[in-house]
């Protein structure tokens, strides 16, 4: 078995620190990781967490009022034909282990799942909640990533609400497109951070007109009788259908519909343009 010579530690920095730097390249957006104790990981179930303000669950007021959590795993690399997974794969594999060793009460070392089961109910609730462990087992390759921008794209991601059962080990492999569960088989696809954001949107993606009109359609059965939206939400309508067209109205109907949203539902709109989906 080959081990990793890097901490759990040391992938979580250089992976959060590429999730921040992504998003405020790509969308100016400042995100601040949450970071938690030992002993909260152990009742939360989780070791970073964001609030993603494009995501479409709100945050959760039990969890550090965050809404995208991560778990992380370190892997190890097994290479002997008479390793456990060798039958699924003919050849050397990643693995981590999803439950931790504790003792019980008779002072046994027993497969330990409250990491997981916490994770669980997370996603149950309809939060983002992924395990991302390495595809490397060398710090200067991973460093090597970090530092070109490629990190991203080399961390697996598992989907926690893909998992059904509760599993000893997850395998994989360095070219592989999913995932092996174990002890009852289980195949998952790999996720990247990248191509679930855009999964995301796939088949949401509208117009800036589509989602302008959508919007006022919405408002106009929401106006319980204030007179004040009443007319803003009229004259934002006229202006929608006027003869003026182009990119400048589409805009100029974006910063007036989010006004409304925010004076009278106390709500910020965030657009974001299918080109910064990558």
């Amino acid at each position: 078995m080959i081990e990793a010579d890097f901490s759990e530690s040391q992938l979580q920095q250089l992976v959060n620190i590429s999730l921040v730097e992504k998003y405020k390249l790509e969308e100016a957006l400042v995100l601040a990781p949450i970071l938690i104790s030992l002993n909260a990981e152990n009742k939360e179930g989780w070791d970073t967490a964001f609030n993603l303000k494009w995501l479409k669950k709100n945050t959760s007021k039990c969890h550090e009022g965050c809404n995208f959590f991560i778990q992380y795993k370190i892997s190890n690399v097994l290479t002997s034909s008479g390793a456990n997974e060798w039958k699924d794969w003919e050849r050397d594999y990643f693995r981590f282990k999803i439950p931790h060793k504790k003792k019980n009460s008779v002072g046994k070392y027993v497969d330990n799942y409250n990491q997981f089961n916490n994770l669980v109910g997370i996603a149950a609730k309809g939060f983002t909640v992924y395990y991302a462990t390495n595809s490397t087992t060398d710090r200067k390759q991973l460093i090597q990533s970090f530092k070109t921008n490629k990190l991203l794209d080399t961390t697996p991601f598992l989907d926690v609400s893909d998992i059904s059962g509760a599993h000893k080990h997850v395998t994989f492999t360095s070219d592989s497109t999913y995932f092996l569960l174990h002890s009852e088989r289980q195949r998952i696809s790999k996720s990247t951070i990248s191509r679930d954001r855009e999964n995301m949107y796939s088949k949401k993606i509208r117009t800036m007109a589509e989602s302008s009109r959508s919007l006022l359609d919405y408002l106009s059965q929401r106006q319980n009788g204030d007179d004040g939206m009443v007319k803003e939400v009229e004259s934002i309508r006229k202006y929608v259908e006027d003869d003026e067209s182009g990119f400048t109205k589409e805009i100029k109907v974006q910063m007036r519909l989010s006004h409304v949203f925010r004076t009278y539902f106390d709500l910020e709109m965030h657009w974001i343009s299918k080109e910064n989906i990558v």
